[in-house]
């Protein structure tokens, strides 16, 4: 993670509970879906500042990945931007088993969610 930061010239604040228990698949997963959300905030949203938070709270376990760029149309895709990177995020959360929430609108930053 801190590579992409320094590659892309972002603020990228790490927020982990080392005491968080995930077994190597999903460890895997977690990983996969918080780069995804990095570089498409990046990519896609000109964020400067980054924020990953794994925790844990009377609801579970939580990824949160956020971050200050442009936002999007969370439903809204194009040629340019199918939404590959979101469905396979998707896909990787139902996996472990968990739910992805994705809040963004244009103007205001995304928030990545992952619980399980």
């Amino acid at each position: 993670m801190e590579q992409i930061g320094e590659r892309y010239g972002v603020a990228l604040v790490l927020e982990l509970d080392a005491s968080i228990a995930a077994d190597s698949a999903q460890r895997h997963g977690l990983v996969r879906i918080a780069r995804e959300a990095v570089l498409n905030a990046v990519r896609h949203g000109g964020a400067e500042r980054v924020q990953v938070l794994l925790s844990q709270d009377g609801k579970g376990r939580l990824l949160e990945v956020s971050d200050d760029g442009t936002g999007f149309e969370p439903g809204k895709r194009t040629a340019e931007h199918p939404g590959f990177g979101l469905i396979g995020m998707r896909e990787r959360a139902e996996a472990l088993p968990g739910v992805l929430t994705i809040d963004a609108s244009p103007g205001s930053g995304t928030r990545v969610e992952v619980r399980w």
